[in-house]
């Protein structure tokens, strides 16, 4: 629970995530996953510093358990963008 957010929209076309910091737990950032089933077709998930280890393993996981997204990583310097596209 890093950030308090309160009420979600029901749709949400663009999903960025940018923190919180992987000093709390490299995967932590994976937990905005509960958020996916919200994205219509064509809705865009970013996912900053996509290139660091833990991030890795987040994008792994997430490109088995949401097989109606294309996840691709951009931009591969030191810390890239994890961009996915719901397809279906």
């Amino acid at each position: 629970m890093w950030y308090d957010h309160g009420p979600l929209p029901d749709r949400i076309d663009l999903l960025l995530i940018d923190g919180p910091p992987w000093t709390i737990h490299p995967f932590v950032r994976g937990a905005a996953e509960t958020l996916f089933d919200r994205l219509p077709v064509g809705g865009t998930i970013m996912l900053d510093d996509g290139a660091r280890p833990g991030e890795r393993v987040v994008a792994s996981r997430w490109r088995k358990r949401w097989p109606d997204f294309d996840f691709e990583l951009v931009n591969r310097g030191t810390k890239g963008t994890l961009i996915g596209t719901r397809l279906r």
